[in-house]
């Protein structure tokens, strides 16, 4: 589930909707901005107008956890959508020159209880 969460106004629908298709062996992957990262921790809202909520790291566990997941790994790491020229110039050089954080996705790797 890559950077899809984010854009929902209720994200609940879509855990219940994965639910069904987990096994006892199987696991879902989810991608979604890390929101302290990206923007710091006082920032409660997001520039994009097409994401409704965004979590930080801590937030997004608690969240997946309440719904009856197992974190099995959480982690950083560059979003999905790497690109080494343009993402290199656009998101490392012109963010490091103006001082700004790296723009983060936080991935979460999950199982049902």
């Amino acid at each position: 589930c890559s950077d899809v969460i984010e854009h929902l106004s209720n994200p609940n629908l879509l855990i219940e909707y994965i639910k069904p298709f987990m096994n006892k062996n199987g696991i879902v992957i989810f991608s979604t901005p890390e929101r302290d990262k990206l923007r710091g921790i006082d920032c409660n809202h997001s520039p994009n107008p097409f994401h409704v909520r965004e979590w930080n790291k801590d937030e997004f566990k608690q969240y997946i956890e309440s719904h009856g997941f197992e974190v099995l790994n959480h982690f950083l790491q560059f979003p999905v959508k790497f690109n080494l020229s343009k993402f290199f110039f656009n998101e490392i050089i012109k963010r490091a020159i103006s001082f700004k954080p790296l723009k983060y996705n936080q991935i979460l790797i999950a199982k049902m209880n």
